[in-house]
Parts: structure tokens; C-alpha cells; sequence
């Protein structure tokens, strides 16, 4: 199976909450061989199945083919230039929710929350399902626009995902953000520095480096002071019994996790539990 191919441009874009769906469909063009659109308020996203030139009017041309999905933001013009008759793609425009700040949050470069999306992606033979899927969508959104929103908003996250990995100014680095992310989801697991490393293959300096610049702290650091914050939330918001909570952090020797516990927040278990709160980080 082949790899997703990016474009090397991309946009910033804001996914920390769902899209709000304006339409999908499915479009079919022609016989006309070339059209312009924009969307001044909406972006788009097209999943083709047609080979054509994509001009982002003044800026860059693409040539598209089956198997490419495109993201453009609001209020950048296109033209396409059709290299067939009756072409067809599947497409959403869509906005977010005016109260999560503005219809387009996703365009601040400014905001810490902000991803790059390639404009492009050649999915290859992962085409089929994501477009197995937006038909889905397609389907859904008449009855249950969340469900349909939830679709899109994964593919939006697929798209990122392939996103070159070089750092943009006060962006986070893609590899330090791979690393957080691989840390998450092995908190509870014998966890090592030579495993995060490896997952993101950097240099250890290298990703040291990056975590001391961007958490104040080493990995090992990072992963004591995350266990930390997780044992702190579990044994003041649960009754679970100090040893399942041990293990669900990971370090389940309870002489290790009282050593924790106590290092972390200045108190043993038993304290933070019957005694007066922590405030979470």
C-alpha cells in the first residue's frame, strides 16, 4: 500500500472543534472545459475521481488525478480546467460555528491551535474508503448532520496528518507533537525514552532538545510530570484503589508510585486522597 502524498503548500487551519457543514454532495462538471469559483465565507474540500488543472487563482497550479483530495480555504478563487467531459468529484463546503469565535478561526497563523493542511493529497489506495466514507456522509447529513461532521472532521485531521513534516514559525515541531501524542497513549505501559525516540526516529539530543524548549523539561521529565497529573486527577475524582491507579499510570511498584506522587505534588497518596485538594495543572 502506498504512502499519502502531500502537496509541500499548505494552510493553517484551526480542528479543535467540528466543522459546521453547509453542503455535500456529489457535483458532476461539464461539458464545459474550465470554471472559476469562490467561496468567500466557506471552505471546501473536493475527493476527486478526475484527472484536471487546479489553479489557486495567482498563487499555484496543480494538475489533479483520481485519488487526490484538495482543501481550499474561504475566500481564495479557483479555476479548473477539465481534461474530460462529465468529470466528477464528492464535496463539502463547510464553516465553524460562530460561537467558537468566528466562521473562519482556522485562518489565524497566530493561533497556538493552528494545524497545516496540504491543499493536496494523493491518498492512493486509501482513496476508496475515505471516499467510501464521505458517500456515507453524504447520506447522514440529512438526518444526522453530527454524524456527517464527524466524518469530515476526521478526514480534516487524515489530511493534516500528512502534512510535510518541517515546523512553520511558533508552530510546535511535527516530531515533538508525534512524541507528546506517543507518550499519551503509552502512559499506562512500561514506557522508555528509547521508545519515543524511536517512534518519532530523531536523534535523542535532538528530541531533548525540543521538549526542554517547549515543556521546560526533559522526556523522562515530561513522562514522571504526566503520570503525575493523571494520578493526581484519578485519586481525587475516583475511588478507584491506589494500586489500580498505580498501574493505570503505568507504574505499578507502589513504593515507585508513592516516590512519584510525593516528587510531583509534595504529598503521599493517602494525603492527596483524604486531604485537602490539589489544584490539577
Amino acid at each position: 500500500m502506498k504512502t499519502p502524498e502531500p502537496t509541500t503548500e499548505t494552510v493553517p487551519i484551526v480542528l479543535n472543534t467540528p466543522p459546521q457543514i453547509v453542503f455535500i454532495g456529489n457535483g458532476s462538471f461539464g461539458p464545459q472545459s474550465h470554471a472559476e469559483y469562490l467561496l468567500p465565507d466557506s471552505w471546501a474540500i473536493h475527493l476527486y475521481n478526475y484527472s484536471a488543472n487546479l489553479e489557486f487563482i495567482g498563487i499555484y497550479q496543480h494538475e489533479l488525478h483520481p485519488g487526490m483530495i484538495g482543501i481550499t480555504p474561504p475566500g481564495v478563487p479557483v479555476k479548473y480546467r477539465w481534461h474530460e467531459p462529465n468529470s466528477t468529484h464528492a464535496a463539502a463546503h463547510f464553516q465553524w460555528p460562530v460561537n467558537s469565535g468566528s466562521r473562519r478561526p482556522a485562518m489565524s497563523r497566530d493561533s497556538a491551535l493552528a494545524q497545516r493542511i496540504p491543499i493536496l493529497v494523493d491518498f492512493h489506495d486509501q482513496f476508496a474508503g475515505w471516499h467510501d466514507q464521505f458517500q456515507a456522509a453524504i447520506g447522514y447529513y440529512p438526518v444526522s448532520p453530527r454524524r456527517a461532521e464527524a466524518l469530515l472532521w476526521m478526514l480534516l485531521w487524515a489530511m493534516v496528518e500528512h502534512a510535510p513534516r518541517t515546523p512553520t514559525p511558533g508552530a510546535r515541531h511535527p516530531d515533538l507533537v508525534d512524541a507528546i501524542g506517543y507518550i499519551e497513549r503509552h502512559l499506562g505501559n512500561s514506557i522508555s525514552v528509547a521508545d519515543v525516540v524511536s517512534h518519532v526516529a530523531m536523534s535523542h539530543n535532538q528530541l531533548t532538545r525540543l521538549f526542554q524548549q517547549d515543556q521546560g523539561t526533559s522526556i523522562v521529565g515530561y513522562i514522571r510530570r504526566r503520570r503525575g497529573q493523571r494520578a493526581l486527577r484519578l485519586l481525587q475524582d475516583t475511588s478507584l484503589p491506589i494500586k489500580s491507579i498505580a498501574i493505570d499510570v503505568g507504574v505499578p511498584d507502589l513504593q515507585q508510585f508513592n516516590k512519584l506522587i510525593r516528587r510531583e505534588h509534595n504529598q503521599s497518596p493517602r494525603q492527596i486522597r483524604h486531604g485537602k485538594k490539589v489544584l490539577h495543572p
